[in-house]
């Protein structure tokens, strides 16, 4: 097994966050809630205010939830990132320089990760036969 298909599975599994499913969980549990009661009469207008504003701080709620579960994301995808880099430092470099692992890695990232870790595993091992010594 390659370096990379463990990474490939390591990354699909991480859920990528939907702002539509979050919004619909969300708004099942704000329907499900109780509405606070007055103990005076409102009006017409004042219960329309009322649910106005109490719609306006549950969006707002669900905005500050998104961007929570998308910080995680890429907090996990970054993680899973970072040991693939260690991986592959690990397996196809014989130099200790930080320098030329980071340009190896710059390059092989560049040049392969929007077709996959197979590419930039492939370009990774390319690049690092240049620098090794």
């Amino acid at each position: 097994m390659s370096i990379y298909e463990a990474y490939d599975k390591a990354y699909d599994a991480i859920p990528y966050p939907s702002a539509e499913k979050i919004r619909d969980e969300e708004w099942a549990k704000f329907q499900q809630a109780p509405v606070p009661t007055m103990s005076m009469a409102l009006t017409q207008a004042d219960l329309k205010d009322l649910i106005k504003k109490r719609e306006a701080k549950h969006h707002e709620e669900v905005k500050v939830l998104l961007m929570q579960r998308r910080d995680d994301y890429y907090a996990a995808t970054t993680q899973v990132n970072d040991n693939f880099r260690k991986a592959l430092a690990k397996e196809y470099l014989r130099t200790s320089e930080k320098s030329k692992e980071q340009k190896v890695w710059d390059m092989a990232w560049d040049k392969g990760h929007a077709n996959g870790y197979a590419d930039v595993e492939s370009y990774y091992q390319d690049f690092a036969e240049l620098v090794n010594p």
